[in-house]
Formats: C-alpha cells, structure tokens, sequence
C-alpha cells in the first residue's frame, strides 16, 4: 500500500499553522512599524531595571489610549537627563522637581501632569521631602548639630529629596556640608545610599521620603536599623502626624514634562489619558501611583534652588558691570559729559593743535560709545524675547490644560450636563483654543520684526498658482469666484512672507466678507520703483477710517467685533511690506467690498 499521500498531508498540516503564525507576525510588525515611536525619559533614582519594571505599564497604557503612537521608557541616570533633553533624544521627561525646573528654564520643556504617589500605606500623596538617616545603635547622633566632623552620604548633588531639600535645611542651621562635614560623597541612586548607612561606610545619609518603607516592603533593609533625624518645622513641612519618615519640608511631586518639539495635540493627547487613568489600572499599580493631577505649582522648588544657587540660579544675586551700568547709566554718562567738558576747556587752552587733535579723539571715542550702545541693544532685545517666551509660555500652558480637562469634563459628565452646562463647556474650549492661537499669532509676529527676510528670484505665475491651488476647495464650497491676471514675471522677495502676505489678504475676505462675498480678485500693477499686488473682494465694505489702522497690532475694523480674530495677520503683513522696503493700505467705500495693496521695492 502507497503511504506518500499521507504523509505529504501530514506534512502539510504540520506545516500549515507555522505558515499562518509567520504570515501574522508579519502583518503584526508592519502595523508595528507605521506606529510612531514616542520616547518617555525618567530619571532613575532606583537603577534602570527598577524604573523599566515601574513605568513600562505605563508606556502600554499610552499606546493603547492613543492611537497611531508607541510609547517606550528610557530609564536615564541623574547625569543622563539634561543630556537627552538638549539632543532631543526624548519627547517627554518624567523627573523630579529640580531638574524640572532646570530644563523648563534651559530647555522650555513644559509640565503637563503632576504625579499622585502611592505610599506604602495605600495612601495619596501629591508632595515629597528629605529624610536624614543615620544607624538606629548611633547614640552620638541625634540632632543635626552631630552631623559635624562626621561622614555624609547622599544620592545626587541635582536630587531634591537625596540632597538638596536637606541641604537647605542644614545651611539654615548655619552649617556647612562642604565645611563642616568629614566627607561628603555622593552614590547615585537611593538605594546605594540607605546600603552605604547601613554598612557603616557613612555616619549618616539623605534620601527621599517612601525610599525606607519601600526598601522595607521588598524586605531590602529593616526599618528598626534605622533612625531618622528630624529637622525644624516650617510652613510647608509635613504635619507631625504624616505617615510618612521625614525630616525636611515638602515640595510637590514629579512633573511629567513634554520637550518643546512635541506637537500640542498629542500633548493634549497624553494630558487628558493620564488624568484619565483609574487609579486601580495596572498601570497604576505598577508605578506605585494613583494616577495623575493637573500640574501643581513648582514656585517652592524655584525658592530652593535660588536660596541654594544651584542649577539656573547658579549666579543669582551676583552684580556684573553691566548690571552696575543698567542701573546707573545715566549717572555714568552725565560724569563721562563733565569730565569731558572740563577736559575740552582746558585742551582749548592750549594751542589750535592739541586742540583739533582732541577734537579727533572725541570722535572716536564717540565712534566707541556708539559701538557699545548697539552691544547694549541686542542684549536688550534678547531679554525682551525671553521675557515674550516667558509670557507665551505662562498663556499657553494653561490654556492648554484648561481646554484638556474642559474636553475630559465634557466626555466624561456629557449624560448630566443640561444644555446651558454643554454650552459654557464648549465657550471655555472655545476660549482656550482662541488664547492658544493669539500667542501663536504672537510669536509669528515677533520673528517676523527679528527675522531677517531671505531674499530669492521668485515667478510670480507660481506663487498665484500656489495660492489658488489652497483655497480652490473653500472658493468651490462658498461658490466664489476667483479671478487673476494672466501674469508671468520675476520679482526677488522672500517667497514664504510673500505667500503669506496672500493668504492672510484672503484670510481676511473669506472670513470678514459675509454673505454678500461672490469673487476675489487678485491684480497687478507696475510702477518705476515698486510691484504692486492687489486683493479685491466684493463682501462686506469696510468703514474708511479704519483702512489702515487695522494694520496695527490689535487693531480691528467695527464691523469685525462679531467675527473671531487675533488682531495681527494685518499687522504681519505691514511688517513683511516694510521689510520689502515697500508699504501696504486699504480701500473701501465702507459699503461693497475691500481692497488691499502690496508693495514691494523692485532694488531688493
């Protein structure tokens, strides 16, 4: 009897499930690989393999709740996270308070949610501190006057509960670790310095509050080998009750914190899953936590590390020349002037030959005082642009976050609000999402005044052709018609300003032109010394007396109030027009239709 058949069938069953399990891996990675990779950076206090088994949950918990994303964990060391934060090797960063607001200040990272912590007792808790510690058989230590001429252990000189919380307790005792201390080392991670204590190679040592009950729990060390040594009260301090060992006042939690090149939708995104989180999910569980707060105020740790002048307080309270000049500069310039004077008079005592040569020394001394004043003005400018980035910065945050958890409020309470609550909810989002758009506006109109312009030989066929191309689907929807003058030239200009000087022309006609609006013409006109561009709509007119204050920051026509708007794309384009050494204005009947005029210089 011939068994081949069988046992090629045999083969092939044996072999089919292999084929569909490979085929499925296959699909399963290509999903995989069109996912985006998203990199969280946490600062790992504990090792990495701790902060690997405590927060990839969470990492899962992400890509789960956000679609088209992947997010993993990279553990970093204390010295790692500045590092990954300027190369841009991360998108967000999970660290604790001090190093927050060392790269908020350095890197403009922005805090997006505050952590809750779980303690060993089942408890939350939204703020942490220092706790000292020293061997429960150390008799001769029980203040901390008895840290002097001893050996000191703490985690990292940048920890704010391994260090620096407890640094500053101790200088307002009036003692110096630097000084006053044996030795002072410092072992990297939390654990490293209860075991350095434990051992007997330091008297004592600094960690942050939950380190010892934690070790505790994970039967690591027994709480009855050690002591804590309690520091003077003061506002924040934990109440003497508090569950919790610790010696120093409190300060709030770890800021999860996105890197400036994150976009605001998936940092909305990641704000409003987390906030979300049950505080029962694994996720939660795993990374000891209830979840996550909005962002709670760091105006404590800023205190700390300007009281200590440590990271970017590194020269607070110090005074340069040029802080000495700022501030009595014009002290300073009217001795320069009478000195000056008395010189003059007694130099024309002289002959008409010392005194032409004195004559040539005031110039270039004058020259030089120029020079300088100019130096002055670019650091002035720089100021005024981190004090801008400062304010952009304290608007859009919150805005942002105001509109995440209105978005959460509204989703998650959509069956009990009453339709004026669904009304207010969507005011507020509306509101947010116009004060995120302002600053926006904002920063394009500042780079805009900075930015020199790149000039380059341009065809005018192609930027009226790019432009139709973008609002050819907006002009058919509204049945607007769109007319153009068979124009090919070249012109030099910066091609992103000028398509932008286009758009919002008819930014401004589609939005402001009403009902009434039918065509949109765009003209040119050839003069000796400039080209001029014209936008002309046949909407809504425009009262003639605001033809060219709308060119203003700020500044909006009467009949544009009910109509939402940030006050500066006109303002832009007089910045580009000015920049192009030409100008821009308005004309209006102030009944049927707008036209606006561009000039650029034809000797750019």
């Amino acid at each position: 009897m011939n068994r081949t058949p069988s046992i090629i069938r045999i083969f092939l069953l044996l072999l089919l499930p292999g084929l569909m399990f490979s085929l499925l891996s296959i699909k399963v990675s290509s999903v995989r690989a069109e996912e985006k990779q998203i990199k969280i950076g946490i600062l790992a206090k504990r090792g990495a393999k701790h902060c690997l088994q405590k927060w990839s949950p969470t990492a899962a918990y992400l890509s789960q709740n956000i679609s088209g994303h992947l997010f993993s964990i990279v553990p970093l060391s204390f010295d790692q996270v500045d590092t990954a934060t300027e190369k841009g090797e991360i998108d967000f960063v999970l660290t604790n308070p001090s190093y927050y607001v060392t790269l908020e200040i350095n890197y403009k990272v922005d805090r997006l949610v505050t952590l809750i912590n779980r303690d060993v007792h089942n408890k939350p808790m939204t703020t942490f501190a220092g706790v000292i510690v020293t061997r429960a058989d150390r008799r001769d230590i029980t203040s901390m006057k008895d840290f002097i001429g001893k050996n000191f252990v703490a985690v990292d000189p940048k920890s704010l509960g391994g260090w620096l919380a407890v640094l500053r307790m101790f200088k307002r005792a009036g003692i110096n670790p630097r000084k006053d201390f044996a030795r002072l080392s410092f072992v990297g991670t939390h654990d490293a310095a209860i075991y350095t204590v434990l051992n007997g190679k330091a008297d004592a040592g600094c960690v942050r509050t939950s380190t010892l009950e934690r070790m505790a729990e994970e039967d690591l060390i027994n709480l009855n080998d050690f002591k804590v040594i309690h520091g003077p009260s003061s506002p924040n301090h934990f109440s003497h009750e508090h569950h919790l060992l610790h010696s120093t006042r409190a300060y709030p939690e770890w800021a999860l914190a996105r890197l400036d090149h994150v976009t605001n939708k998936l940092a909305e995104q990641v704000t409003m899953v987390l906030i979300d989180m049950p505080s029962n999910s694994y996720a939660a569980q795993r990374s000891h936590s209830f979840g996550w707060s909005v962002p709670l105020n760091y105006q404590s740790v800023h205190e700390c590390l300007r009281e200590l002048k440590v990271g970017p307080y590194r020269d607070y309270g110090k005074i340069s020349v040029v802080d000495v000049y700022e501030q009595y500069w014009a002290y300073i310039l009217a001795a320069a002037v009478i000195m000056l004077l008395f010189f003059v008079l007694f130099v024309r005592l002289k002959t008409l030959n010392i005194n032409l040569e004195n004559a040539v020394a005031k110039q270039k001394r004058t020259d030089l005082e120029r020079k300088r004043l100019i130096s002055e003005l670019y650091k002035s400018s720089d100021k005024i642009k981190l004090f801008a980035y400062s304010v952009s910065h304290d608007l859009k945050n919150p805005a942002i976050a105001l509109s995440g958890i209105t978005k959460l409020f509204t989703k998650k309470y959509s069956d009990t609000l009453d339709e004026k609550g669904t009304l207010y909810c969507d005011r507020m989002m509306k509101l947010s999402d116009h004060m995120v758009s302002l600053v926006e506006q904002i920063n394009i109109y500042m780079s805009t005044k900075e930015q020199p312009i790149t000039l380059e030989t341009i065809n005018s066929k192609n930027i009226l052709q790019t432009i139709r191309q973008e609002y050819s689907n907006q002009l058919s929807q509204r049945k607007i018609k769109w007319l153009e003058p068979e124009l090919d030239i070249e012109l030099r200009a910066d091609k992103l300003a000028l398509l932008r000087v286009f758009r919002n022309f008819i930014d401004n006609s589609l939005k402001y032109g009403g009902e009434s609006l039918s065509t949109i013409e765009i003209s040119y006109k050839d003069s000796d010394k400039a080209h001029i561009f014209s936008v002309k709509d046949d909407g809504v007119g425009l009262n003639p007396d605001d033809c060219q204050k709308i060119f203003d920051p700020f500044k909006r026509s009467k009949t544009a109030h009910e109509v939402e708007g940030s006050g500066l794309g006109l303002a832009i384009v007089k910045e580009i027009a000015e920049l192009h050494q030409g100008k821009v204005w308005g004309e209006s009947d102030g009944i049927h239709g707008v036209t606006f005029h561009f000039s650029i210089a034809k000797n750019l």
